[in-house]
């Protein structure tokens, strides 16, 4: 049977307590009248219920023993809620220049990423990316650990979360100048700077070249190919060197080569502009990826189908962030909210991440498409021992002395 008594709809709703009932008066006076605090004090008693013990059983068993364990509950909270440094963090706005931790590289790399987990899955994705976005004109790139930033070994060098153009330039002259006045013979080093520069690269040397490769498989070997990181995911990486246009890709009617006339310098061009230069060009600002094939390439470039992406100092403008956050909360169904910062820290090569099953979209502001497929670090030496039977293997894709001695030294650590 229910209740036969008829709500009385002419009576008005009892006014909120400003304390928890029932002993509003009791906590008042142990604690002080909070009431000058206004909505900060509702808001600290709103934070303080979870703790608050169940008030029927304690008020009905003994309401002296209700106060003694309130007293040490509240007072803590009250403590720590109202202490200057509380307060001070209420008062004040976040900091939105600096990076937060939890929104490391990879989240931002891997934000539309694909993951395979074992070879069929693997093999597939990258049948799929590599066949729906051919239009971009792909480049590859392997990294063996996918919580790696993508950075090149002098940005790295010069600062830990990205170095600025000018920076860059100002160290790759003095290894520029260092290396041509080292005495090494004409025929064995080239004299054009940026030939300078890759062959520094491929000795190990700190440059901005970023190594990539035409062919998907040849990537993939580099981020599975070191058995020192299987416990790490590994990351594929293809960059598109075209934006999507609104009438399709919009292919660049220069290549990189002619766009800075890189094959036949005598200098590296990008010394001398000036900010508004380097836009003009799409130099840092996303709007095309800079690639560099040599004309005379190196037996180990030639095996690997390698080129160089050119890394420049990135200018993550207000417009630039705006459409990587609207474009990743569009493509993921989640809220995007990343600081210039935070993007600083994760590429120095901007582009929007994008999903590898979908066809790219035109954005107001045009960014190059990057693709990343996360290798699961259970299947990498699966992977690994697929791409040996297609004739990728350290002997082969390293077929130089360098080589040679790089795979001794780690058969035979030193220490």
């Amino acid at each position: 049977m229910g209740d036969d008594t008829e709500p009385d709809d002419t009576n008005e709703p009892a006014p909120r307590r400003p304390y928890p009932s029932p002993y509003g008066a009791q906590f008042a006076r142990s604690f002080g009248d909070l009431t000058g605090f206004g909505q900060f004090r509702q808001d600290i008693l709103d934070a303080m219920q979870p703790n608050l013990p169940d008030l029927s059983q304690l008020f009905a068993a003994n309401h002296k023993h209700l106060l003694e364990q309130l007293q040490p509950t509240v007072g803590q909270q009250l403590q720590s809620m109202l202490s200057d440094a509380a307060l001070r963090a209420w008062q004040s706005p976040p900091d939105r220049s600096r990076p937060r931790s939890t929104r490391t590289p990879r989240k931002f790399l891997t934000a539309n990423a694909t993951e395979v987990t074992t070879l069929a899955q693997f093999t597939k994705a990258v049948a799929q990316l590599s066949a729906k976005h051919s239009d971009h004109e792909l480049v590859w790139r392997g990294q063996g650990n996918a919580d790696w930033a993508v950075r090149s070994t002098l940005s790295r060098a010069v600062s830990p979360n990205g170095a600025t153009e000018d920076e860059l330039i100002e160290a790759e002259t003095d290894i520029v100048n260092d290396a041509l006045g080292w005495g090494l013979h004409p025929m064995d080093f080239p004299a054009a700077p940026l030939h300078v520069l890759a062959e520094l690269q491929h000795a190990g040397a700190p440059t901005r070249l970023l190594d990539v490769t035409q062919v998907p498989e040849i990537a993939a070997w580099f981020a599975v190919e070191n058995p020192a990181h299987d416990e790490h995911d590994a990351l594929l990486i293809a960059w598109g060197q075209h934006p999507r246009g609104k009438k399709g890709v919009a292919k660049n009617e220069q290549s990189t080569s002619e766009l800075l006339n890189l094959d036949g310098g005598h200098q590296l061009p990008w010394r001398e502009w000036n900010v508004e230069e380097r836009r003009d060009r799409g130099w840092g600002t996303g709007e095309r990826a800079h690639v560099w094939f040599p004309p005379h390439p190196s037996l180990r470039m030639r095996v690997q189908h390698g080129g160089f992406m050119i890394e420049s100092g990135p200018i993550f403008t207000e417009p630039v962030v705006e459409v990587i956050n609207a474009e990743l909360t569009r493509t993921t169904d989640e809220d995007h909210d990343w600081r210039r910062s935070e993007l600083e820290r994760a590429t120095s090569v901007i582009g929007l991440p994008s999903p590898i099953n979908r066809v790219t979209k035109a954005t107001d502001t045009p960014l190059v498409p990057i693709f990343t497929i996360v290798i699961a670090s259970e299947v990498k030496e699966v992977i690994r021992a697929h791409l040996a039977t297609r004739g990728l293997k350290s002997k082969t894709m390293y077929p130089d002395l360098p080589g040679l001695v790089t795979n001794v030294r780690r058969n035979y650590p030193t220490g």
